[in-house]
């Protein structure tokens, strides 16, 4: 499957080989779910074939090595059944063995290296977030000196002066960060189903309710704390000395 898809292969197709100086056609007749090599980042790549066409393809001479495949009903229990066979055969296995950890490992290392590149970059991004909050939520409080030290005189708590510039950031974050998910979640689907198609899976049943959730409070939860924190400087000012002075000192 994994070369198949990577290649755009399709039923009726026909795959030339060269074989002993020989060009030899296959027409592909189906698309097989390999579980040890339906990776597009295995090499080489197994293709199957029917009967007696091995003899056809290969000289006898050419046919030295073979593959056998063993499923276990229980993975915890392989290394006890392996340590058997040897015993069994009376000393250890010298062939190649392809172990279940390495096939996890080629299914899934691309997506590995995607994840950690997208995690970073989403670590930029919300520091680079933080960041613009902070810059312009002081610059505000800066040019509002004034107007902070009126509404101060007038009654404004300052928690509800905090409240007024964190509150719209706030706000922005329940509105923006549930539509970033909510357009999010086909891109990262779609990534799922690429990984498991391969394997054969047809339908992607996990749910992602509990992951947008969990990515949902802890984005709002930093946007808010950047901008109540930062929002702070707006209860430090003092009525009296804005309305008369209308300019912050210079080591506000």
């Amino acid at each position: 499957t994994g070369f198949a898809y990577q290649n755009k292969i399709k039923i009726g197709d026909t795959l030339s080989l060269n074989i002993e100086e020989r060009v030899i056609e296959l027409r592909v007749t189906a698309i097989v779910v390999d579980a040890q090599y339906s990776s597009p980042t295995l090499d080489p790549m197994r293709v199957w074939i029917g009967p007696k066409e091995l003899a056809w393809i290969l000289r006898d001479e050419n046919k030295s090595e073979y593959d056998i495949g063993v499923r276990y009903t229980d993975y915890s229990e392989a290394p006890k059944l392996w340590k058997a066979f040897e015993e069994h055969i009376g000393g250890p296995f010298l062939g190649f063995r392809m172990e279940y950890s390495f096939t996890e490992y080629v299914y899934t290392v691309q997506y590995k290296i995607l994840s950690s590149v997208l995690l970073v970059l989403s670590l930029v991004i919300i520091i680079v977030t933080v960041f613009i909050i902070t810059y312009t939520i002081t610059n505000a409080v800066l040019g509002d000196y004034k107007t902070i030290g009126v509404m101060k005189s007038q009654g404004f708590s300052n928690r509800n002066i905090k409240w007024l510039y964190s509150g719209q950031y706030s706000l922005i974050a329940l509105i923006s960060i549930p539509a970033g998910i909510f357009f999010s979640y086909f891109l990262i689907r779609q990534m799922l189903e690429s990984l498991l198609k391969s394997t054969g899976t047809a339908n992607l049943d996990s749910s992602m309710v509990i992951p947008f959730i969990v990515t949902f409070f802890v984005l709002l939860l930093i946007v808010t704390s950047a901008a109540w924190v930062t929002s702070a400087r707006a209860g430090k000012i003092k009525p009296a000395e804005a309305i008369r002075y209308g300019a912050p000192p210079k080591n506000f």
